[in-house]
């Protein structure tokens, strides 16, 4: 081979690479390489081979030495995506800008960019990147599809639903962009019109898992827990390792009240593509052994309700005669002092005491063997802090009326707050003359802000919830909380508070099928909508109940 022969050579191996002939193709690069150890085309093209190889370090480990030869933005885009396979996201984004910089006309560059942004949960940078690629290239149906992603992230499903509209126009019939449009459909409430998307990529498909487990869902959202069950089982008959649908299973088990298969399953959830917010310890995770004269770590996994929920079970694990230590989030800390079974309650971020084994909250109940006729419900297990109570007390005064206290919405960023938050406006629908409103909400959206400066004979105390342990001190005084399905609701539930909580047609799993109470909290009752976004047959009687319960003596 000489310096004359290469270029004919290369375009023999460039042949065999496009023909997918990739060892063969290895095989003439690594010749070139021996008599030309800095020719770029052969190192960039054998680290690509190895990237579509699913060897990701031994492309990244090419990619880069061609680019020590020659800064190339193709190279750099290409390095960047066997960085993102790698999992290093924020070294794959750093590569990607200096490929912009060199070509900042690249839309393949910025749609990459856009997905890694997304994955790094900074969606309105992604959508800018989208936004970027698609000015450069209008009909660019992958960006169009993950531009469509990202909006749905972003609650913003109108447009999302535009989004993937258009690019199944350039591209009609795509598996993946049909999914999102699926999945946007179902955020929509149009269930029927997902369930046809999906239909039509298993049609072309039936091997493909996602569409099987995102069907389930749609499913569970029409109210069909069998046919759920039986399309997850689908996708895992077809990829035994697929997470999401053992993870989708379990929460369609737990909420059909199957704890025996139901915990079990719920354990993939560390196994999901958003396990990397579960942090990883030394320490093995306890599972129901003998644990007497150790010292276990509980620690809060997910939202602030799911901790006050399930901090019942660590009295349970203190009588196996274990000394438990409590971490949750500061919050959450005046709440806990005084729950029963904990030896140490600890702050999340702070450091960690020594300790034998760990369990999360949520795996106490696969642990303990908890089922539903076993749920530990004795309320109140929590209680207000006696001197914040009694300063609530001052700060109210002489109870005139019935006081009930309301949550109308969770946080906006809930993947489920569209179907579970309220307008104030509305909400303030199911109350009565002859009660006095007091707010328990901790953040107040601007339209609601609006509402509550035309409602001054509401009691407002939005500044004051600085922490739970403040809301206890004011539900104290309350006599009844209404609330949708959010943190506050637990909170009155664990503390015995006579509660009404407000329900989706196809409500989290902890509230179980066709129940109006609560195996988890006795003073809870449970209401409904009857049809998908039905609010004002529920805001209607929960309006009775208050006449009926708090009312009617008058």
């Amino acid at each position: 081979m000489t310096a004359n022969t290469i270029p004919a050579i290369l375009d023999q191996a460039i042949n065999l690479h496009r023909a997918g002939r990739l060892a063969e193709a290895q095989a003439i690069y690594l010749k070139i390489l021996t008599e030309a150890p800095q020719h770029f085309d052969a190192r960039h093209l054998l680290g690509v081979t190895f990237l579509q190889l699913n060897d990701a370090a031994a492309a990244a480990e090419n990619i880069t030495a061609a680019i020590a030869i020659r800064e190339d933005p193709g190279a750099l885009t290409n390095l960047a995506l066997a960085q993102a396979t790698l999992g290093e996201r924020e070294a794959a984004l750093a590569t990607l800008d200096r490929a912009l910089v060199l070509r900042p006309d690249n839309p393949e560059a910025l749609n990459n960019r856009g997905n890694l942004l997304q994955e790094l949960k900074r969606p309105t940078e992604a959508l800018d990147s989208f936004d970027r690629a698609l000015r450069l290239r209008p009909d660019y149906a992958d960006a169009l599809n993950n531009r469509g992603t990202t909006l749905r992230h972003l609650k913003r499903h109108t447009e999302a639903l535009e989004s993937t509209d258009r690019s199944l126009r350039v591209r009609p019939g795509d598996p993946q962009t049909l999914q999102n449009r699926a999945l946007t459909l179902k955020e929509l409430g149009r269930l029927d019109e997902a369930m046809r998307d999906l239909d039509q990529i298993l049609a072309h498909r039936p091997d493909f898992a996602p569409a099987w487990s995102d069907r389930g869902t749609v499913q569970e959202a029409l109210g069909r827990p069998a046919a759920a069950v039986a399309d997850h089982d689908a996708a895992i008959a077809r990829d035994p390792n697929y997470a999401p649908a053992h993870w989708n299973r379990s929460v369609v088990l737990l909420r059909s009240g199957d704890f025996a298969a139901g915990w079990q399953a719920y354990e993939w959830r560390f196994k999901q593509a958003w396990a990397d917010q579960f942090r990883p310890f030394a320490q093995p995770q306890w599972r129901g052994e003998d644990i007497g004269g150790k010292t276990i770590l509980l620690h809060a996994e997910q939202g602030f309700g799911d901790a006050i929920q399930f901090v019942r079970f660590a009295k349970l694990v203190a009588a196996r005669g274990a000394r438990v230590l409590l971490e949750v989030r500061r919050p959450l800390i005046p709440l806990m002092r005084a729950l029963a079974g904990v030896d140490t309650l600890l702050e999340h971020g702070q450091p960690l005491p020594p300790f034998d084994v760990q369990c999360s909250l949520m795996s106490l109940p696969l642990a303990l063997g908890t089922r539903l006729d076993t749920i530990p419900a004795d309320v109140p297990y929590l209680r207000s802090d006696p001197e914040r109570s009694a300063a609530w007390a001052a700060r109210l005064g002489p109870r005139t009326k019935p006081r009930v206290g309301i949550v109308w919405s969770g946080s906006a960023g809930h993947n489920s707050d569209m179907r579970r938050s309220l307008a104030l406006e509305k909400f303030l629908a199911a109350m009565p003359p002859g009660v006095e409103i007091h707010t328990l909400q901790k953040d107040v959206r601007p339209a609601d802000a609006a509402t509550l400066a035309a409602h001054p004979e509401i009691f407002d105390h939005t500044a004051a919830q600085t922490s739970f342990g403040e809301a206890a001190a004011l539900i104290d005084h309350l006599d009844l909380v209404i609330s949708v399905d959010t943190s506050l609701a637990h909170l009155a539930g664990a503390m015995g508070k006579q509660t009404l909580i407000l329900l989706a047609y196809v409500a989290d799993w902890r509230w179980l099928d066709g129940r109006n109470d609560s195996p988890w909290y006795p003073t809870m009752r449970l209401f409904r909508q009857p049809a998908w976004g039905d609010w004002t047959t529920v805001l209607a009687r929960v309006r009775g109940e208050i006449q009926r319960d708090l009312l009617s003596a008058d």
